[in-house]
């Protein structure tokens, strides 16, 4: 997944968060890492819309539980002379 939308990056050092704006701030925050091992980044990006895709896995699902076995055996699913 990759943004391209992104509107502030910020660090967190201990409860503080401060917004990485220049080369100064992206300095501090290397020494933070390198001090504590580690840096919480947040970044606030905006959101694209959502892709509605059709959902065909009923269909598919229906028309493949009937299909033989690659054994060539038959799978029993629906099969209506095999009840019970």
């Amino acid at each position: 997944m990759s943004y391209v939308n992104v509107k502030e990056l910020w660090y967190a050092i201990d409860n503080a968060m401060y917004m990485l704006v220049n080369d100064k701030g992206a300095i501090n925050m290397m020494h933070v890492a390198r001090h504590f091992g580690q840096v919480h980044m947040f970044v606030v990006h905006g959101i694209f819309e959502a892709e509605v895709v059709e959902n065909n896995l009923e269909a598919k699902v229906g028309d493949e539980c009937g299909d033989d076995l690659e054994s060539g055996e038959s799978s029993h699913i629906n099969d209506n002379d095999n009840k019970v």
